[in-house]
């Protein structure tokens, strides 16, 4: 991925000045002896969760080797933001490589390790990729997906409004309202594995999850007063919050 050389010496000497190669841009805020300086470019505005959990480690790693090598972000190493063309901005990590001493700095040490590790494994932290992922799709759920979904079932079904369709065939026993439906439809999408992960967001494949979805609730396809047969052969009055 990186393939930066065993030594870290050869490593720094690749490093530093890297900027050099870059065309049709211009540093506006280029620090004093800028030769010495690394830009990590990893984090831009399509960034996915992964590089966003690999961003927040190292940055984490880095602060963390300010607290012990008395050195700070923004002497040794600060994040800063570009515009860019092709994906709206970018937000380098730039890493001082070495220091007034013409000594490789501790902050270029623990970058190096960082970029080391990711050769090896694509992620610094994988329980906070996985949450990062978790609190992606449930916002996106929140968003988008569940109003996608019942839009679906309602071009499915012939239902105008969904979550009214719902309040009208409320059942205790069975335990169906609105509620009851959208959290139902939230596993279902889990435990089918109806959802994948890419870099600009989540995927949920809402055609076989409205499908599950009204498999697993046949009161959406009954009729009004069939919906409100319990299973011991009772009519239920239009009384929602009636206890059995």
């Amino acid at each position: 991925m990186y393939n930066l050389p065993g030594d870290i010496n050869e490593a720094a000497e690749l490093c530093a000045n890297n900027h050099k190669e870059y065309t049709d841009w211009s540093w506006h805020d280029r620090p004093e002896k800028s030769e010495d300086v690394f830009i990590f470019h990893l984090l831009n505005r399509d960034s996915g969760c992964l590089d966003r959990a690999n961003d927040k480690i190292i940055q984490s790693r880095l602060k963390d080797v300010d607290a012990h090598e008395e050195e700070s972000e923004g002497v040794h190493w600060w994040t800063e933001r570009h515009g860019h063309w092709a994906v709206g901005w970018v937000e380098p990590i730039v890493v001082r490589v070495y220091d007034e001493n013409r000594e490789i700095t501790a902050a270029f040490k623990e970058l190096y390790e960082c970029l080391n590790e990711l050769d090896d494994y694509p992620c610094l932290n994988e329980e906070l990729w996985s949450e990062m992922e978790s609190d992606e799709l449930f916002e996106a759920w929140d968003n988008y997906i569940w109003a996608e979904l019942q839009r679906d079932i309602g071009n499915e079904l012939e239902i105008e409004d969904f979550e009214e369709f719902c309040k009208e065939r409320y059942v205790v026993h069975d335990k169906f309202t609105f509620q009851t439906v959208t959290e139902e439809a939230w596993d279902i999408m889990h435990d089918q594995g109806l959802y994948e992960h890419h870099d600009d967001g989540p995927w949920v494949d809402t055609d076989k999850l409205m499908r599950a979805v009204i498999d697993n609730y046949p009161q959406l396809t009954m009729s009004k007063e069939d919906a409100r047969i319990v299973h011991i052969g009772k009519s239920i009055p239009d009384m929602p919050g009636l206890e059995i």
